[in-house]
């Protein structure tokens, strides 16, 4: 079903919480992540793709249980 794309978003969260808390890419270049590219804006990024690959899973789900041939009721 669609279990891959629940891991997927899990792994988008996860990641996107780890690179804002160790603010990766302030922390190897200071002043130069201020406007574009910062941690902060990364995390937003991987939050928008951990719900793309929620609403994936679900539709995959939804047209797992409603298909005539893997229907079982």
């Amino acid at each position: 079903m669609g279990w891959y794309w629940y891991i997927r978003e899990a792994l988008w969260y996860v990641g996107g919480a780890v690179v804002y808390m160790a603010k990766v890419p302030e922390r190897f270049a200071p002043g130069r992540f201020d406007v574009w590219g910062s941690s902060h804006q990364i995390f937003h990024v991987c939050v928008l793709l951990g719900a793309a690959s929620h609403l994936a899973g679900a539709i995959k789900g939804f047209d797992y249980n409603h298909d005539p041939v893997t229907r079982r009721c």
